[in-house]
């Protein structure tokens, strides 16, 4: 089956491709999904990437008539502007020169995350109290990174310290950004990189990057305190019984995750561990979880069916 690369479309009512402004359609366009896309719409859909504009097809059906789901294709006019979104065969990222891959990292196209935060990070104005700090990522290791084009080269590269509430912060931007995670070479766009917790069926010792609904949460204690944990179930697919993001109370709660966010996402780093006749994630560090903003709820819903 043909994959699907424009997993969004951006929507403007006034925007224009000829001398818009392509940061301000960056950052008031409305993602939308092939399936809320509506034919009122139609000229006013843009390419997530190349800023110029698309449509969905087929135009007033969900599905082809094949069964496949209805997708945003680029208007022909545009055939001649770069778009990494316009193939429809998986685009690798690989450069000639260490240049050319600084580049990509300055311009953000390319990010190199060299780990996820495991403490809460602190700075002399708040060591000995508790805040909640918009420190999302910090400089990391310069580290040889094989991503050039000649097998057995590689490239002395600037990494980030990351969080995941980086990656959830502007979800919609970072979905076509390429990233290598940790213990990862490959650069690829950040909606291969995510696994659904629906398609969890056993242990896996090796950290993924994940994002799965929240059915219910809860603290099994009738007197709770801030060191007991919070059991936040996720759906999960039928090969196991139940999947749990197992975390102590006041560490999920200064996430905003708690009983009142039924059917909000997470994105999480971690192996999957056995949790009694189910599975789970556990022990995770400051920065490899967050709660995604409920307006990329439809994103990841269209993620987790494709």
């Amino acid at each position: 089956m043909t994959e699907q690369r424009i997993k969004f479309a951006l929507y403007h009512p006034t925007w224009e491709v000829e001398g818009g402004n392509r940061q301000q359609l960056a950052e008031s366009g409305e993602p939308i999904i092939p399936a809320d896309a509506t034919i009122d719409m139609e000229g006013r859909l843009f390419c997530p990437e190349c800023f110029t504009h698309v449509s969905r097809s087929p135009k007033e059906r969900q599905r082809f008539r094949n069964g496949r789901k209805a997708c945003f294709v680029h208007w022909p006019r545009y055939s001649d502007v770069p778009c990494k979104l316009r193939s429809t065969k998986p685009v690798g990222m690989r450069f000639d020169t260490e240049e050319a891959a600084a580049e990509a990292l300055d311009r953000e196209d390319l990010v190199l995350i060299n780990q996820f935060m495991r403490d809460h990070p602190t700075s002399p104005e708040s060591v000995g109290m508790y805040q909640q700090t918009p420190v999302e990522d910090i400089a990391g290791p310069v580290s040889e990174v094989p991503i050039a084009r000649h097998r057995g080269q590689t490239f002395r590269l600037p990494t980030r310290i990351s969080s995941i509430q980086m990656l959830c912060r502007r979800l919609d931007t970072n979905l076509h950004r390429y990233f290598i995670l940790p213990g990862h070479t490959n650069p690829q766009p950040l909606y291969d990189l995510l696994h659904p917790v629906t398609s969890i069926s056993d242990v896996d010792e090796v950290p993924k990057l994940y994002f799965g609904k929240i059915q219910r949460s809860f603290i099994p204690s009738p007197n709770p305190q801030p060191y007991h944990l919070r059991m936040t179930r996720l759906y999960s697919g039928p090969d196991i019984a139940d999947f749990f993001l197992k975390q102590n109370h006041v560490e999920q709660e200064s996430r905003g995750i708690d009983e009142s966010k039924i059917d909000h996402y997470v994105i999480f780093w971690s192996r999957i561990t056995p949790n009694g006749i189910g599975l789970c994630a556990e022990h995770l560090g400051w920065g490899e979880y967050a709660l995604v903003p409920e307006r990329y709820t439809r994103l990841l819903d269209e993620l987790s069916e494709s």
